[in-house]
């Protein structure tokens, strides 16, 4: 396994994976989507020179992604932000070391913008609980909760 960045060769199947991890999470029963639609977001990530997509490549397969942008955090302009938007890891890849490349990849990606810090997001539901140990084993604290409404 090795760690990557996305270009528009590999549009194809990190849109793939993004649909599986939009399609599990509450996002989609509010507004489910179209193919297209993801691969035209996807590419305006690897375009953008404010983000990136970390890929964890298996031979010729893509079997994890994490979408990364940075900026400055709307309060404090002098505090620059790389902030997870998604990241997901084929589940046949879960308890290998697929999971570990990405988090070094996304830290790594977060130092190379001479970000000040890096925000993570985690699913709420029954792997919460796991998700967050990961996550403070790695060096992360827990900032705040999220709730969603539809309306």
């Amino acid at each position: 396994m090795k760690l990557d960045v996305a270009t528009q060769e590999d549009v194809i199947p990190v849109t793939k994976l993004a649909l599986q991890f939009y399609r599990k999470t509450k996002w989609n029963d509010i507004r489910p989507i179209e193919a297209s639609v993801m691969r035209e977001s996807i590419l305006g990530l690897i375009m953008s020179p404010i983000s990136d997509i970390i890929i964890v490549r298996r031979g010729e397969d893509i079997i994890g992604a994490a979408g990364m942008v940075s900026g400055a955090y709307w309060a404090n302009p002098s505090l620059t932000l790389a902030s997870e938007i998604f990241w997901y890891i084929n589940p046949d890849f879960r308890r290998s070391k697929a999971g570990k490349l990405l988090f070094e990849g996304m830290d790594a990606w977060t130092a190379q913008r001479r970000c000040l810090a890096s925000q993570l997001q985690a699913s709420a539901g029954e792997e919460a609980s796991r998700l967050k140990n990961v996550y403070t084993s790695k060096g992360y604290d827990e900032l705040e909760h999220s709730y969603l409404k539809k309306l």
